[in-house]
């Protein structure tokens, strides 16, 4: 009887565990900005996956005057993310340069929240929005497209803290040294290997 009851509590426990959600690992990281691109630009950022369901938020930053939502077309400037070649979300925003913050499509989950912007003086905008990955290898594009290219002295643009989670491994964000820390780990090598070959020369008296 006891046997039985255990073998009961073990079945269920089992359950339990095979309906809890997968765990949300951190597939990509991106701490601080690209570089600034030109509208029309690119930028993509490659990641590994298990396959299933995920998310991925960023910031957009807008220098002078990216514009938003225009009765004419020749005004606006189109952001459009793609995941392994398909387009998943697009939209235009007001960042400096006028005009209206719209979805233009996505899923109805995804977000885009703009905070305050300067005529001539760029703006920024938020944004999230679910992504189905594929097991192995995933591309995401991020592409800004200007029906009228006015270079990085009119419209120029950046991605900020781009975070991708969904189904696989947690991944390590990587960051690059500033040059000052650059300069101290050096300066460290050498006063250690100068303390190395000192203690050698003594070593051998």
């Amino acid at each position: 009887m006891k046997t039985h009851a255990l073998s009961i509590v073990t079945i269920a426990y089992g359950l339990v565990l095979s309906a809890s959600p997968v765990h949300a690992a951190m597939l990509y990281t991106l701490a601080g900005a690209t570089q600034e691109f030109a509208s029309p630009g690119v930028f993509d950022a490659v990641l590994d996956s298990t396959g299933g369901l995920g998310l991925v938020t960023f910031r957009i930053d807008g220098f002078k005057t990216p514009d938003g939502f225009n009765a004419g077309a020749d005004d606006q400037d189109t952001f459009t993310l793609s995941l392994n070649g398909a387009a998943i979300f697009s939209g235009t925003w007001d960042l400096g340069g006028g005009g209206g913050n719209v979805i233009l499509f996505g899923d109805p989950a995804a977000t885009a929240v703009g905070l305050p912007s300067v005529f001539g003086q760029g703006g920024r905008v938020d944004i999230a929005t679910p992504l189905t990955l594929v097991a192995g290898v995933n591309v995401l594009h991020f592409a800004y497209d200007s029906h009228k290219p006015l270079g990085l002295g009119d419209e120029g643009w950046d991605l900020r803290n781009i975070a991708v989670t969904g189904p696989g491994v947690d991944v390590e964000p990587v960051t690059l040294p500033e040059p000052a820390s650059w300069a101290l780990m050096l300066t460290g090598f050498f006063g250690l290997g100068g303390l190395l070959r000192r203690r050698r020369g003594s070593a051998r008296i």
